[in-house]
Formats: C-alpha cells, structure tokens, sequence
C-alpha cells in the first residue's frame, strides 16, 4: 500500500474543522450547553483526525491483511468524523434535532476503527513472532 495522501487531507480538513468549532465553542457560542457541544465535538475530531495521519503514515510500511485492517481503521475514523464529530457540530450550530440520530452511528465508527486498528497490531505481532 503506498502513502494515502487522500487520508492526509481528510486529517488537514478534520483537524481544521475541529480547530475552529472548538473555537466556535470558546468565543462565540450563546450558552454553555453548545460550547459543550462544540467542545465534544472538537476534542474528538482533533485526536481522530491524529488517528488518521498516523494511519497515513503507517500504511506504506505494511501489506496483506493487516494492511486491508488498517485502511479499514481509516475509513471508520472518517465515518466517525463526519458522523460523529460534523453530527454534534452542526446540531449544536443550527438546532436541527434530526441530526442527533447520526452521532450514535459515529460513535460507534470510531470504536470500531480502533478495533480494527487493534487488529491490526495483533497481526502484525503474530507475523513477527517465532513460530512455536
């Protein structure tokens, strides 16, 4: 696999975006409950969107299996990011309450990317151990 420049910029835009609803929430959110919302919405977007460009960084170095689980982590940290992160953003932005249904979904991308990153780890670790 060689070096995902299309997982680097979904890294640069989530870590922008996350940069600026967290600011958003500091400067110049109405109430305290969407400045929570924002900051949620930040912390997450910031550390997954890290995620990601270690993703990137890491995919040209592996093949086979582990490679398939690693991107698999990628995409799942970019449905998280939409999802979960841009769902509590932009609820918390415009009110819409129909977005809340989608964060759950988010949610639950980011955990199983980290599964899948996991995964990952451990067949890497398998391949490298001494067989028995």
């Amino acid at each position: 696999m060689n070096l995902n420049p299309g997982w680097i910029l979904a890294a640069a835009v989530a870590g922008g975006l996350s940069v600026a609803a967290g600011a958003l929430g500091s400067h110049a959110a109405e109430d305290t409950r969407t400045a929570a919302l924002l900051g949620t919405a930040a912390q997450y977007g910031v550390v997954h969107a890290a995620a990601l460009l270690g993703a990137a960084a890491i995919g040209g170095r592996i093949n086979g299996f582990p490679e398939r689980l690693l991107s698999l982590a990628a995409w799942l940290f970019i449905a998280g990011l939409i999802l979960f992160s841009g769902g509590i953003a932009l609820y918390a932005l415009t009110g819409f309450t129909p977005l809340v249904h989608i964060v759950p979904f988010g949610g639950s991308a980011y955990i199983l990317g980290w599964a899948s990153l996991g995964a990952c780890a451990v067949k890497l670790l398998r391949a490298k151990a001494p067989p028995p």
